[in-house]
């Protein structure tokens, strides 16, 4: 989506007018998409005046060149500050990205893309202004299937407005060699260079068609996580890691290259919520440090995950079993290990981990602490509104606590949080709309954004039109799947014959549990239901989600009923005789129907059992559209 659009003439105009800041927010507003606050309103004003003089004197760049502004990346909420498309000399159509930055002050580090500026009232670490004009560009290459058939040539760039001279040696220090020269940058001074470096690249403008492809090309079949893994740990993927992405990884690969000999551990806490790219990172560093030859591995307590990962390896790039075994353990395999037998553990889905270990939940102690025991340096991906059990006991305070009673080091800063969107089509606005139809935000709360930027959301009377329309999706690439609540007995498991979910209007249809521990990838298995156990942790392109008859909608009010979870479902064990508490039971339904409808990165189809939810979620979807 492009938020303002049209020719450079028609911008300097609003330039020259003082009215490009009001535009653009009346834009963010006509788009019914959230934005526009004070801060961005300055940035605005500031340097995109800047720009206009750039332009105003770039007598090659013709005046009918098209600009964008504010255009959201594929897949991503991020946004790309400025766009000029149009001809080059030799007739090849062009998109040039300019990341604009207000900076007036900036520090080397010792990280890889990685310097020091001025936020807000302090200093931090953020990635080089280079480097996020390149990834952009390498966002829109890796997603945008007409801007890579058609050829389009994309340029990338940093304009930094306010910085003077001083600053050159630092951003152009050889540590950040590589990313300058996929993305130049220009300080306060540069004016004419910059110029330059637009009028090589847009000496004709073009019919418009570059724009049109970049806000309306085919989004291609999004590669999964686990569809690259292989690639990944070549060292060679397609996850170019975005903003707060990169700093993450630059500074635990920094970390465990620096931490010295003396016996110390050190525990990384990552927080972020459902799609920020939590497990992206766990083994894009699990690569790094595989390369590098640290005995590292990516731990999960959930199976599902682990047994794709390593079919996929297995099949598509011929790795041994017992090398694939080493490098994807469960988070029970740590009771009887040695102190620091590891470099790093990579523990995604930390909030899973649990207290005792084995079948019987007989072994060990606590895993948090045997996870941190075993490593020098052990990193928990963290998102404490994913507990979906009564057994997980994965939080900031519980692995904080087990990191101290270990004498170890603990890094849980901003540095260390995860933010942008990368699921769900990088809408925001829909993780808010799952979080209000949900009850964990209040009705009505107050916003700006209408509809879901293409996110595709529909809500289905019908449970089997529902699930026709997944089968359709699945025809694409195998990457849609039916989920619910666990609200009905597993029956099948010692009937095969029979179905375990029957819903009105003639739906039945089995849970997915017998048979096969990948699930999420085998050909077949869209005919099947898939529940919280073997979902969490993978990502699909469309789901279509039953919330079962444990959320329902009363008296103005989302109300979870634990009681009404199948028998089969030991995530709540305890809570029919009295041992575990009424809140807990209630958070983790929640929390499980905040995972399931964070799945898919295209699409989300609903169905409710209950008639007051159907209808709460009917009239929250209206409202969200902006219809009714």
């Amino acid at each position: 989506m492009i938020i303002y659009k049209g020719t450079v003439g028609g911008f300097l105009l609003d330039v020259d007018k003082g009215r490009i800041a009001e535009k653009i927010e009346d834009a963010f507003r006509r788009h019914n998409v959230a934005g526009g606050g004070l801060s961005e309103f300055r940035s605005w004003n500031n340097s995109l005046e800047v720009m206009g003089a750039v332009l105003d004197r770039a007598s090659d760049v013709p005046r009918d060149a098209l600009v964008a502004i504010e255009y959201k990346l594929p897949v991503s909420s991020r946004r790309v500050d400025f766009i000029l498309t149009g001809l080059d000399q030799n007739g090849r159509e062009n998109a040039v990205i300019v990341e604009l930055k207000q900076w007036d002050y900036v520090a080397l580090t010792e990280k890889e893309n990685l310097v020091r500026s001025i936020v807000g009232h302090g200093i931090r670490e953020l990635s080089h202004p280079s480097y996020q004009a390149y990834s952009y560009k390498a966002a829109i290459e890796n997603y945008n299937e007409d801007v890579r058939k058609e050829r389009i040539l994309i340029s990338s760039c940093a304009f930094l407005h306010n910085m003077e001279e001083r600053y050159r040696s630092v951003l152009g220090a050889p540590c950040y060699g590589s990313v300058v020269a996929e993305a130049p940058f220009f300080l306060k001074g540069d004016r004419e260079k910059l110029r330059n470096y637009f009028s090589r690249r847009v000496k004709e403008p073009d019919d418009g068609r570059v724009l049109e492809l970049l806000d309306n090309g085919r989004i291609r079949p999004s590669k999964a996580l686990q569809d690259t893994l292989g690639e990944m740990i070549n060292g060679n993927d397609e996850f170019v890691l975005l903003d707060e992405q990169e700093v993450v990884y630059q500074n635990i690969v920094h970390l465990l290259s620096s931490m010295t000999e003396d016996g110390k551990k050190h525990v990384v806490i990552v927080q972020g919520g459902p799609g920020t790219g939590k497990s992206v990172l766990a083994l894009k560093l699990l690569s790094h440090f595989t390369r590098k030859g640290e005995r590292g591995a990516y731990v999960t307590k959930n199976a599902a995950p682990r047994n794709v990962y390593k079919a996929k390896l297995m099949k598509g790039y011929g790795y041994r079993k017992s090398f694939i075994d080493a490098m994807f353990m469960p988070s029970g395999s740590f009771v009887d290990e040695a102190p620091n037998a590891f470099d790093v553990l990579l523990v995604d889905e930390a909030h899973r981990l649990n207290r005792r270990s084995g079948m019987f939940q007989n072994k060990g102690v606590n895993q948090i602490s045997e996870i941190i025991s075993a490593s020098r340096l052990s990193v928990f991906f963290l998102d404490e509104g994913q507990r979906i059990d009564h057994r997980d006991i994965g939080s900031l305070e519980e692995i904080r606590k087990c990191a101290g009673e270990l004498g170890a080091i603990v890094h849980d800063g901003e540095e260390f949080r995860l933010v942008s969107e990368f699921r769900c089509g990088g809408s925001d606005a829909f993780l808010s709309f799952v979080e209000e139809l949900i009850g964990v935000k209040p009705s009505g709360s107050s916003r700006l954004e209408k509809g879901f930027e293409g996110y595709d959301v529909r809500l289905f009377d019908d449970p089997s039109a529902m699930m026709d329309l997944v089968r359709l999706k699945n025809r694409e690439a195998n990457k849609a799947r039916m989920l619910a609540g666990y609200c009905w007995d597993w029956v099948s498991d010692k009937d095969p014959s029979k179905n375990d979910i029957s819903l009105p209007g003639g739906f039945s249809a089995q849970w997915n549990f017998a048979g096969t521990s990948t699930w999420a990838i085998d050909p077949d298995s869209v005919e099947q239901i898939g529940c919280i156990h073997t979902s969490q942790g993978l990502e699909f392109d469309y789901v279509g989600v039953i919330l079962g008859p444990d959320i329902v909608y009363r008296n103005g009010k989302v109300i979870a009923l634990p009681g009404e979870r199948a028998r089969t479902d030991k995530s709540l064990s305890g809570y029919k005789g009295g041992s575990l508490p009424q809140k807990t039971a209630e958070e983790i339904v929640i929390n499980t129907y905040r995972t399931l409808l964070t799945r898919g990165q295209k699409g989300c189809y609903i169905y409710c059992v209950d008639p007051g939810m159907q209808e709460w979620t009917r009239s929250l979807l209206e409202s969200w559209l902006g219809e009714g």
